[in-house]
């Protein structure tokens, strides 16, 4: 079931077991977003909205809905699983890589500022981490979240996500014209 959400520009749709729980555990995969730059804990959020909404989330502005669906969704633990990170998603043009990565944190956000690291992207390139720094005067620098294990210099596993261009990818496969 859903219920309906009042995000400031535009009501959603969100399922009703996201927002009435005892402690919402969210479970993201590691990847890049040709979109998003990355999509992290913050916007596997998406997931729990109804499909129509997900869609309003792009006509009215991704980064600045993801923002504001990260005020009102707040899971108690994040679990980002980089056994396998994906390249430049969403779907069939992501490339996955082992890297052999697992982030848990009980904060969104700076989990999403670690993995944004750890795919060697820096954190000021993503409009929603900027937006919802924004509306809660939360920093993005690394240095400021407490990081225990392993150094992130040491997983740090540089992935694209920006789509090619279609020039170079027919220089890449010496194509010399397409009709």
């Amino acid at each position: 079931e859903f219920t309906n959400v009042d995000l400031g520009d535009t009501k959603i749709k969100l399922a009703r077991e996201a927002l009435e729980n005892d402690f919402l555990i969210n479970v993201p995969v590691l990847k890049t977003h040709v979109q998003a730059v990355v999509s992290l804990n913050m916007k596997n959020l998406k997931g729990c909205l109804k499909q129509s909404s997900k869609m309003k989330f792009h006509k009215v502005g991704l980064d600045g809905m993801i923002a504001r669906l990260n005020m009102i969704l707040k899971p108690r633990l994040n679990i980002i699983d980089g056994i396998y990170s994906i390249e430049r998603g969403p779907g069939a043009s992501g490339r996955a890589h082992r890297t052999n990565i697992i982030i848990a944190s009980r904060d969104a956000f700076s989990g999403d500022i670690v993995g944004t690291a750890c795919l060697g992207i820096d954190p000021l390139t993503v409009e929603y981490f900027r937006r919802y720094s924004d509306l809660t005067d939360r920093s993005l620098n690394l240095q400021d979240i407490e990081i225990k294990g392993t150094s992130i210099n040491d997983v740090t596993f540089p992935l694209e996500w920006k789509m090619r261009e279609a020039e170079q990818i027919m220089a890449d496969y010496d194509i010399k014209g397409a009709t």
